[in-house]
This record gives C-alpha cells, structure tokens and sequence, in this order.
C-alpha cells in the first residue's frame, strides 16, 4: 500500500486542484469526496471510486476495515496527518477522502416511477443551498432533482457536504421537460388553484434563483 508524506506530491496537488477549481473537475472527470458518511453513500449511489486516501491518526480502525471490505478494488494510498489536514476542508471526516469519477447522467437515462414527484432547481448562486435542497429531496423521497442552468456545479465540495452525501443518493441531471403538473410559486405571477399534490400525477415542484426568480416562466403567467 503506498504512502504520502509530503503535501507536494502531485497526487495531493491533484485533490488540492479539484477541490478548488469547477474546471479541473470538468477537465478530469473527477472529484473529491470527504468523510466516511460520504464514501459510503458514493458507494450506494453506484459512484465510481479512483482513489481512497485516509489518515490513521483520524480513522477508527473498524471504520477503516469496513470499508476497505467495501472497495477492494480501489487503491488505498495512507498519508500523513498534516498532509491530511492540508487537503480536508473540514476537522469532523474521519480520516477519509476520495477521488471519484463525475457522474453526468442525461434525463433519458434516469428510471422515473408511473407518477414521479420531481424537483427542478434554477440558477442556485450557493453550494450550501443546492446541498440543502439535494438533503430535502432525500428526506422527502423524491424521484430524481433536475438542476436548470446552474451556477454552481454538482460535484462542488460544499455541496457534497451541505448535502450530507445525499447528492449521491439523488438522480441528478442538468436537462428539464415539460409535461408533468407544476407547483411553484413567485411575486408576479397569477396564484390559480390546483389539485392536492397527494393526487396520483406527476408533479414538478420549482425552485428558482433568489434575486431574480425563475427564469424559465417569465412570460408564461
């Protein structure tokens, strides 16, 4: 098993680059991922992993077992503490970061029940937002989240965190179509009276930039 030592190494500088920069995430196809809780749900959500660094000084050794049993066909590289903390954004992960590959899945490709509840998100300026509303999505159950015209990307390290790993637990693409019963809500548009969204229909439910609202309506009320 290889071990790090030195913050200069190019593997580390890489993670360091990825973490910091959309474009890097972009160009490479890859992205960091922080914490036992997080690894863990990428592996649930069928995200693949390239690399799993960790730090025995952070790591409980049970933890470290269980899910090396989980992901033997990754390599494991153990670096040291204060390599550790230069890469981690947070004092609370356990000791654990990975590198995985970008998942883009296109709307065709998500598998939606006979009547799906949707959440579609536009132009969210804040990582920690998109994280909370990927974390509600999950709590509520619902069928996939379809981010519009986004500024920020996905695979944002706050937005993995502000998720709590439910980015990976969420169908997630960056495409939206109509044909489903709306619910959403803004100042200047007409409020009419729909059916109860516990009626048996596909439904989307909208979320919009704070500033400016929700682009895709304006003109449409």
């Amino acid at each position: 098993m290889a071990s790090i030592t030195s913050d200069k190494n190019p593997r580390i500088q890489q993670i360091l680059k990825l973490r910091e920069k959309s474009r890097e995430r972009r160009e490479q196809g890859l992205f960091v991922i922080e914490g036992i809780r997080e690894v863990t749900l990428a592996l649930k959500g069928g995200i693949h992993l390239a690399e799993i660094f960790y730090c025995a000084a952070f790591i409980q050794p049970t933890y470290l077992e269980e899910l090396k049993k989980k992901t033997q066909k990754v390599d494991w590289i153990e670096i040291g503490k204060s390599v550790y903390e230069k890469i981690a954004l947070r004092d609370s992960t356990e000791g654990i970061i990975a590198v995985a590959k970008i998942q883009n899945l296109k709307l065709e490709q998500i598998k939606l029940p006979e009547n799906p509840l949707l959440l579609i998100v536009e132009s969210v300026e804040k990582p920690g937002n998109l994280g909370a509303l990927l974390r509600t999505a999950d709590a509520a159950v619902l069928s996939a989240v379809l981010v519009c015209d986004p500024n920020v990307d996905l695979y944002n390290p706050n937005v993995i965190r502000s998720s709590l790993g439910c980015v990976f637990t969420q169908s997630e693409c960056d495409s939206l179509k109509f044909g489903m019963r709306v619910y959403t809500a803004g100042c200047d548009m007409r409020i009419t009276r729909g059916n109860s969204v516990a009626e048996k229909k596909s439904h989307q439910n909208i979320r919009g930039n704070t500033g400016r609202g929700i682009f895709i309506f304006e003109n449409r009320f």
